[in-house]
C-alpha cells in the first residue's frame, strides 16, 4: 500500500507541474500579446564596420569666384634685357642703338610699325633683313631697296638700316635678350 500511496503522490506532483506549465504558457502568451512599457535604453554598443559607398549625389550649385592669385613666373619667354621702345626711322637712315649688354651673343627681335591712313597702326616684319627688286618701266630701270636690316657693331651697340625706297618701316622697336653660353 505504501507503493500505491507513493504512486498517487507522484501523480499529484505531475498534475501540479502540468497546471504550473499551463499557467506559465498562458502568462507567456499574454506577455507576447502585450509587451508592456519598454524599459530604460541600454548603453550604445561598439561601432560596426563601414557600409558600402552610396551612389553619387547630384552636382551642387556653382560657387562664387575666388580671389585672383599671385602672379606666377613668366615662363620661358621673359622680359627682354633691352627694349628700345618705338622710335621713328627715316628712309635710308642708319640708326645705332646702345644696349650696353657687353655681349654679341644676342637674340634680337625687331618690329616695324606703319601708320596706315585707313587701318591705323600696323605692326609687322615685312621685308625684314632687307630686299630689293627691279622695276622696268619703258626705258627706265630702277632698283628698289626695301625693309630693314641690323647687325652688331660691338658688344654694346647694334646698327639698324632702313632701306632707301622702303615705305613700311616708319617706326621701329628693338627687343634684345642676352643668350647664355652654349653648352
Amino acid at each position: 500500500m505504501e507503493q500505491l500511496s507513493d504512486d498517487v503522490a507522484l501523480l499529484q506532483i505531475q498534475v501540479d507541474l502540468m497546471a504550473q506549465i499551463s499557467e506559465l504558457e498562458s502568462r507567456i502568451a499574454a506577455l507576447e500579446a502585450d509587451p508592456g512599457t519598454p524599459g530604460p535604453i541600454g548603453p550604445t554598443g561598439p561601432i560596426g564596420p563601414p557600409g558600402p559607398e552610396g551612389p553619387e549625389g547630384p552636382e551642387g550649385p556653382k560657387g562664387l569666384q575666388g580671389l585672383q592669385g599671385e602672379k606666377g613666373d613668366t615662363g620661358s619667354f621673359f622680359a627682354p634685357d633691352y627694349d628700345s621702345g618705338w622710335m621713328e626711322i627715316l628712309q635710308g637712315q642708319i640708326l645705332i642703338l646702345q644696349h650696353n649688354l657687353e655681349s654679341q651673343e644676342l637674340f634680337v627681335y625687331v618690329l616695324g610699325k606703319l601708320e596706315h591712313p585707313t587701318y591705323g597702326d600696323i605692326t609687322h616684319q615685312d621685308y625684314f633683313g632687307g630686299d630689293h627688286f627691279v622695276d622696268e618701266i619703258e626705258l627706265y630701270i630702277t632698283t628698289n631697296f626695301v625693309g630693314v636690316q641690323w647687325d652688331t657693331l660691338n658688344s654694346n651697340e647694334i646698327r639698324l638700316h632702313r632701306m632707301t625706297n622702303d615705305s613700311l618701316w616708319q617706326y621701329i622697336r628693338v627687343l634684345i635678350w642676352e643668350l647664355p653660353p652654349p653648352p
